[in-house]
């Protein structure tokens, strides 16, 4: 068995991040949820049967569902903006 390694250090998306289909899917989901646009598919990003454990306590169920409570409006009732932010750990 062959064990494929990828290390990418510092900000992403960059031409290197974007050669990890990890890092590439987590660019895009960051963007699309800074971008506030909900007008597609969750399927790029939940499966129908995920579970989402909010932090009040509350478990939302199935991709459609946890898509429907992070969109507008319902998501604006609880938090104005939700901006995702990238941490270089390496320097702490």
């Amino acid at each position: 068995m062959t064990t494929t390694y990828f290390e990418h250090t510092g900000p992403y998306p960059t031409p290197h991040s974007n050669l990890s289909p990890a890092l590439r899917l987590l660019a895009n989901y960051t963007a699309r949820i800074d971008s506030a646009d909900y007008n597609c598919s969750y399927l790029p990003y939940y499966h129908p049967n995920a579970v989402f454990h909010d932090a009040t306590g509350v478990d939302y169920v199935g991709g459609a569902k946890i898509w429907e409570v992070r969109s507008p409006p319902l998501l604006a009732s609880h938090l104005p903006i939700v901006l995702t932010e990238t941490v270089d750990h390496t320097s702490l």
